[in-house]
């Protein structure tokens, strides 16, 4: 069975390209599974996922751990697991702050190493991708990139060609600041808009990876990242994208990167969230259970909850 790695920061936009993956895959016949590889107790990508789901295509999901070493053994379990399903291929979504290490080091312990070819590993990069980062974000950069078969650079309708010079700049500081001695150019990336990236000529698509070595630096369980979880939120609909706007930009509260999820509103509408410094998607959606996913470094847990006080209903 094919295993494929999508990756890439958070709010690069891996669901997007994923659907368009996971479509074109579909499209040729292919039986596939999405596993969601996350490090939190709940998966709103999951939820963005869904209506992917098919004869043709499953979602699958793991969550939480207290360590990495609980994580990987339940990403193992659970491959061993969909290897005995009869997918041809898996497609795998970790976390914006997933080490790509943990892919391949997992992939080559028996027995699944009998059980999975590697196909692709594709990471997924913002085009306008900030120009500094903290030192946490730009390691995690560097492990993501350097072993990608292809670097999709999403937003490119919104990026300059010197927007992508200064990104794919930015990529190789990260990678020799790690000693990568991987150096990207522009055949090493893929710019078209991801809703026209795939065509018939395509099929199979073979982007592969790369095996390249780099200096490990180990961010201690996640600390410098954080994840806070508010369900049951409603929301004023006339003030709400101001609302969730402002807690990007407000720096006494962290830095947040990403809100993301699915919010009601007073006027009993349902919106899907999906926020960062960059962009900004308000989506209205079917009712569902709602709850806003706050991602970011060096959170302030007591300002963001003090926040959303007199802001939730009872669900």
């Amino acid at each position: 069975m094919i295993i494929d790695l999508i990756t890439g920061f958070l709010g690069s936009g891996k669901s997007t390209f994923i659907r368009e993956y996971a479509s074109f895959l579909i499209d040729h016949g292919c039986r596939i599974c999405i596993l969601e590889n996350d490090h939190g107790p709940v998966n709103v990508d999951m939820t963005l996922l869904s209506g992917l789901r098919s004869d043709m295509c499953e979602l699958e999901m793991i969550t939480g751990g207290s360590d990495k070493e609980t994580h990987m053994r339940r990403f193992r379990t659970k491959l061993i697991q969909m290897a005995m399903m009869g997918y041809q291929r898996v497609i795998v979504e970790p976390s914006g702050i997933y080490d790509i290490d943990e892919f391949f080091d997992t992939l080559w312990e028996e027995p699944l190493d009998r059980m999975y070819e590697i196909g692709n590993v594709i990471t997924v990069v913002d085009a306008l991708l900030p120009d500094t980062l903290s030192r946490e974000s730009d390691y995690l950069l560097a492990s993501q990139c350097a072993c990608a078969g292809k670097i999709y650079f999403s937003r490119t309708d919104l990026a300059t060609p010197e927007d992508i010079d200064s990104c794919i700049s930015h990529i190789n500081r990260a990678l020799m600041a790690v000693s990568c001695k991987r150096v990207i150019g522009r055949n090493d990336i893929e710019t078209r808009s991801a809703t026209l990236l795939f065509s018939e000529e395509d099929y199979p698509l073979n982007w592969g990876y790369e095996l390249r070595s780099f200096v490990k630096y180990q961010i201690a369980d996640h600390n410098e990242y954080g994840s806070l979880f508010y369900m049951n939120i409603k929301l004023d609909e006339k003030v709400y994208k101001n609302f969730l706007m402002n807690l990007l930009h407000n720096e006494d509260l962290g830095h947040i990167i990403r809100v993301k999820g699915f919010v009601e509103l007073t006027d009993s509408s349902y919106m899907s969230i999906n926020l960062s410094r960059e962009s900004s998607s308000f989506a209205p959606c079917d009712p569902m259970p709602t709850i806003l996913i706050v991602i970011g470094e060096g959170l302030h847990k007591d300002k963001i909850d003090k926040l959303f006080e007199g802001k939730y209903h009872n669900g």
